[in-house]
């Protein structure tokens, strides 16, 4: 005993007094590092108890924070890249982990992938954030939450990483090695919450971990992950009294961490809690009760609202009877601690009518919360509201589902209204407001899980899934005709809000082998997916439905309309993850069909995505055909959406070359047809554009009323996807007109709203101008690296006018006056020299035959660029005709003194360029 206690207190000499590393000290007291954690811990504990005998609570928890590297802390703030996380903050103490906390500390800096394994309920989450927060200065390139509580499809973990950490246009095959090699060489702390739901992802995260050595992965999880490089944390519950301690002295009592826990949240309710005797009594008894399980604690806490400690004692102990039923079914290793939170939970209901446990039930089944529509309509559905299976399909905009069955009788609206409410009441349902005036009701995932066993046990845990899937399919089709026009952020985050339910429905229909069904969910969605930069996990779902074994599925097992409308969104979406082969595959397939199956809108939609990746390509002439085309079906058949899109596209395709007559047209026609339909964001696209052609005519204060008016309508409507290009637009004219710190600072807002958005494939355009605007600030080494950022996106697809365009950039940085700063900019000794990019841009221009831009133009100039003009075979320059002198483009280099490189040539250029970011002077 005594030697066990001196090598205890030996670990914490070394590691405090000393300053050891935790290797050093397995070293000299020759103890394996799971040891050295067992008797750190060991040591801590009973320090912590002689302190608190001696010094009281206060001092010992000060004590115990600086242990864990700094003065305890109430609601952290982490720093964090997740979309719309900001700063994470929770609103509740952290009490009785300080130890755990000190611990870990060490642990997560030093061990690749740390798993805090424990039950349901017993804090993991909110100790894992708490660490984040201590640890947060140790990993200089962040701290990422990432809840996966509301997962349950493993394959989706991958895809949630790489958009929390802002990896998006990577095609899903590749996205592993892909998400490794983002990651590579960050020291970033990646927290996975609630993992046990995906357990089938280890082998992923092993992999990340191993690829990515920088990298700290902290996980909390139900069970271990099972992998090799994993650093098990078991989290047991608080510790309570023992039996005996209460003798009238309460300070030692209520340093118990679970009383305290108890305390601090009866304080919530009860200000000058414990107010007697009895009532502290009554806590350390129900502490103990309860196991010191957190959760189980809290709980009771909360019902000093309505009972006296004295009566939740008393219901608890005297009562059994009154606890709905003892579950029977064990976890999956049968460990006693999991019997804990079932034992918690079920006292928790048994102040609740029968009714409102079969309510509890029914809403197991919502994930993430719902509205107080799809309550009552999955526990109390009309069946008058729901299609018959003859009712076929609904309206051009929307798909119907194929086979809506009958719902039985539910209780009134208003019996549901009133038994939510005890729930609510009784802290098993939350209410949530939000501005906009909606009212969400979630449930802690352990109690979720816990109604779900009740649902199970009733067995009719199908018919309550098939509701669910049926409301958010009915929502998704009534929905559809918005999601296919021109979308207002408001409509985009309500289905936000709804994505972890929408999952689930889409997982039970995919369970039961209704893949029609579940197709008319996803595809309703196709926007949703796009603009919420979901397309990852639309593509998978996709993919997973419309192919088995690898084969895509036959037209015998689904109408060849909803497969056309599919097709097209796999193709639609494909595009948006650069994998622009598959997409033009993809496209091609749904056009065939459309053409024989219908409708018409999936063939529009696809003759719209083909020309935005020919548009992209340079392929001018064939995406002008595809939008034309597109336009002329729409119009015959009155889907003035698609029909006024195409306009605008075509406006825009004309301002690209430059071609102020065409333009102006094509805009007025799109403009018409919003107008007419009153679609008032279409109308706000048109003007920014029409802004853009007034520039190609040099009508540089006219096209600034326009753009600026544009952007303040798409502000007011809500359009974050309007917005981003207006901004990029506006970043063109403010560098037009010589404002290149402003120019740069547009294009940086419109690149952040992209990132934000998941739409990065748009982000090249704005890279140009930002390189053009940071040389004319004598910016280089800022212009470089915007320059080959744009090359690394625009190369996988070949995206031809981006590529000369940041060619021609690249040629600027080795001209002229800038050729003395090589050495200031530590450029890469293999750069090519100006006369190379220069003549690699020539050739990408030649190849597509656009005019160079507004923007490039004013770029060539200003910096002495030698240019021809890239529309005509000719070395003769084109005049600028923008430029109110009449100035024209520098004479260019003679074509047949110095011939060309070919295409092929030139993309191993371009390609050698972008592999340069990350060497000594770029990025």
């Amino acid at each position: 005993m005594v030697a066990r206690a001196h090598r205890r207190a030996e670990a914490l000499r070394l590691r405090y007094v000393d300053g050891l590393p935790v290797a050093t000290i397995q070293a000299r007291l020759n103890i394996s590092r799971s040891e050295y954690f067992r008797k750190h811990r060991e040591g801590l504990d009973a320090l912590a108890s002689i302190l608190r005998r001696r010094w009281g609570a206060e001092a010992v928890n000060a004590f115990l924070a600086r242990t864990a590297g700094g003065a305890a802390h109430e609601g952290p703030m982490i720093a964090s890249t997740v979309k719309n996380a900001g700063r994470l903050h929770v609103p509740t103490r952290f009490i009785g982990r300080e130890t755990d906390l000190a611990i870990l500390k060490d642990v997560v800096q030093s061990a690749p992938l740390t798993t805090i394994v424990g039950p349901p309920g017993a804090g993991k989450t909110r100790l894992a954030i708490e660490l984040a927060h201590h640890v947060r200065e140790s990993f200089p390139d962040g701290v990422v939450v990432v809840t996966l509580a509301e997962l349950t499809d493993e394959s989706l973990v991958l895809p949630a990483i790489a958009r929390s950490v802002g990896l998006f246009d990577v095609p899903a095959t590749d996205l592993s090695s892909a998400l490794a090699n983002f990651l590579a060489g960050q020291r970033r702390l990646l927290v996975l919450d609630n993992f046990e739901h995906v357990i089938g992802a280890s082998k992923d995260v092993s992999h990340l971990v191993s690829n990515a050595p920088d990298v700290a992965v902290l996980v909390t999880s139900r069970a271990p992950l099972g992998v090799a490089s994993e650093q098990r944390y078991p989290l047991e519950p608080l510790p309570v009294p023992a039996a005996g301690t209460t003798d009238g002295d309460s300070a030692p009592i209520q340093t118990n961490p679970a009383v305290q826990l108890f305390i601090d949240r009866a304080r919530a309710i009860e200000p000058g809690f414990p107010a007697t005797t009895q009532d502290l009594d009554a806590t350390v008894a129900i502490c103990r009760l309860l196991d010191g399980l957190p959760l189980a604690i809290e709980l009771a806490a909360a019902r000093l609202g309505s009972l006296t400690a004295p009566t939740i004692l008393s219901r608890l102990t005297e009562h059994p009877d009154e606890r709905l039923f003892l579950l029977r079914t064990e976890s999956r290793d049968g460990v006693a601690r999991h019997q804990t939170l079932r034992h918690a939970i079920q006292w928790s209901q048994s102040l609740l009518h029968p009714a409102e446990v079969r309510l509890l039930a029914d809403m197991s089944v919502l994930v993430g919360g719902a509205s107080l529509d799809a309550i009552l309509a999955i526990v109390s559905p009309d069946p008058a509201d729901l299609p018959s299976p003859s009712a076929g399909r609904l309206p051009e905009d929307g798909w119907g589902m194929s086979a809506m069955r009958p719902v039985p009788e539910a209780p009134s609206s208003g019996d549901v209204l009133n038994r939510l409410g005890s729930l609510v009441e009784n802290s098993l349902v939350l209410r949530r407001s939000f501005p906009d005036g909606e009212t969400r009701f979630t449930m802690l995932e352990t109690i979720r899980a816990y109604g779900m066993e009740l649902l199970n046990a009733r067995g009719d845990t199908a018919d309550i899934r098939r509701r669910h899937a049926s409301y958010y399919s009915r929502l998704a089709a009534e929905l559809a005709p918005a999601m296919r026009g021109i979308v207002a952020d408001q409509l985009l985050k309500r289905l936000d809000a709804d994505l972890p339910n929408i999952r689930e429905a889409l997982q039970f229909l995919s369970e039961s082998g209704e893949v029609a069904d579940a197709l008319s969910l996803l595809v309703n969605l196709e926007y949703f997916w796009w603009l919420q930069g979901y397309r990852l996990e639309g593509l998978t779902w996709l993919r997973r439905l419309l192919e088995a074994n690898g084969q895509r599925i036959p037209e015998t097992e689904i109408a060849g309309d909803q497969l056309a409308g599919a097709l097209t969104m796999a193709g639609h979406l494909s595009a948006l993850s650069g994998d622009d082969v598959g997409a033009g595959g993809y496209l091609a397939d749904a056009i065939t069909l459309a053409r024989v199956h219908g409708p018409v809108r999936s063939e529009t939609d696809a003759l719209h995505h083909l020309a935005v990746l020919a548009r992209a390509r340079g392929d001018d002439d064939r995406a002008s055909e595809y939008w034309i085309d597109a336009s002329r079906k729409a119009g015959a058949n009155k889907l003035t959406y698609r029909q006024g899109i195409s306009f605008w596209h075509l406006g825009l395709l004309a301002c690209d070359r430059l071609d102020y007559v065409s333009a102006t047209q094509w805009l007025s026609e799109a403009r018409s047809v919003f107008e007419a339909n009153v679609m008032p964001i279409g109308r706000a696209l048109v003007q920014f554009t029409e802004g853009a052609a007034e520039m190609v005519a040099g009508n540089l204060l006219v096209a600034r009323g326009l753009i600026e008016g544009s952007i303040r309508d798409l502000t007011t409507y809500g359009s974050s996807t309007g917005l981003m290009y207006a901004t990029g637009t506006l970043a063109e004219l403010e560098f037009l007109e010589g404002n290149a710190s402003l120019a740069l600072d547009a294009a940086e807002r419109s690149n952040y709203q992209m990132r934000q958005l998941g739409q990065e494939r748009g982000m090249s355009r704005n890279l140009i101008t930002l390189g053009h605007a940071s040389i004319g600030l004598g910016d280089y080494s800022r212009a470089r690296r915007a320059y080959l950022d744009a090359l690394r996106r625009s190369l996988p697809a070949e995206r031809l006018p981006a590529i000369g365009a940041a060619m021609l950039g690249m040629a600027s940085l080795t001209s002229g006056t800038q050729e003395v700063d090589r050495q200031k900019w530590t450029l890469p000794t293999n750069l090519p020299t100006s006369r190379t990019c220069l003549e690699a841009a020539q050739v990408l221009y030649r190849t597509v035959r656009r005019p160079l831009a507004l923007v490039e133009r004013k770029h060539a100039r200003d910096t002495g660029i030698a240019f021809p003009d890239p529309a005509s075979a000719s070395v003769t320059p084109t005049p600028a005709p923008w430029f109110s002198d009449g100035d024209a483009l520098p004479p260019g280099v003679p074509v047949d003194e110095h011939p060309l490189p070919d295409l092929k040539t030139v993309l191993t250029l371009a390609r050698s360029l972008a592999a340069t970011i990350g060497q000594r002077g770029t990025v």
